[in-house]
């Protein structure tokens, strides 16, 4: 008579070993980031103005060299602190669209979103605007805002110089971007240093009048 068959025989079919666990992931480089994200907040809280590479990681509890790992130079530090945050607004605009409020209204909200996201972070921008290249930042930050007021002037063609055509829009999208970047970064520096709560008034009375002058123009050509 044949025994009954092992409780640890394996299962037909069965290769005798189990699958090996998935590793997870080291959090270490993760913590790293984190830990030189917010040792930039402290130091330009605290009205820093000269930070640099070996005061950050100082700061930060790391190496140079760890820093360099992890980041380039500085200015993708700034990036790293603000592009995220630029495209959380994704989802807020989509939603505008969703909810079906005119192209116009969706471009402003978006406009005051974006400066929402600086004047929120106004220590790091004022430390941004003191080294002396910081054309990534700049580029980054010009882009969020021409974005939308390219969207903005679609709906208002008889603003455009020419034939209003894309690349014209896009010209004139970066133009006004341009200048809006340039005075809040201005707000945002001055000595003394002027209220948060004032710096976003003036941002947005700016678009509200750049949107003005744009609807008076198109309601001029009868469009």
């Amino acid at each position: 008579m044949s025994s009954a068959p092992s409780s640890s025989a394996h299962p037909a079919g069965g290769s005798g070993t189990s699958a090996p666990r998935p590793r997870a992931a080291d959090p270490r480089p993760a913590r790293t980031r984190q830990a030189v994200l917010d040792a930039m907040m402290r130091l330009a809280a605290g009205g820093t103005g000269d930070i640099t590479v070996f005061s950050l990681a100082k700061e930060a509890g790391i190496s140079r060299a760890a820093f360099y790992t992890h980041f380039s130079d500085l200015e993708d530090v700034a990036i790293a602190m603000i592009r995220p945050a630029l495209e959380g607004l994704e989802g807020l605009d989509e939603a505008d669209r969703a909810a079906g409020l005119e192209p116009a209204e969706r471009g402003m909200r978006s406009l005051l979103r974006v400066i929402g996201v600086l004047v929120d972070r106004a220590e790091v921008v004022r430390v941004v605007s003191r080294w002396k290249v910081s054309a990534a930042v700049d580029s980054m930050i010009t882009a969020a805002y021409a974005n939308r007021f390219e969207e903005i002037l679609r709906q208002y063609p008889a603003v455009l110089p020419g034939t209003g055509g894309a690349e014209e829009q896009r010209r004139y999208a970066l133009f006004l971007a341009g200048g809006l970047f340039v005075s809040l970064a201005t707000w945002l520096t001055a000595e003394p240093q002027m209220p948060l709560e004032e710096v976003r008034d003036r941002a947005r009375g700016m678009v509200e009048h750049l949107l003005r002058i744009a609807a008076s123009a198109q309601e001029r050509t009868g469009s």
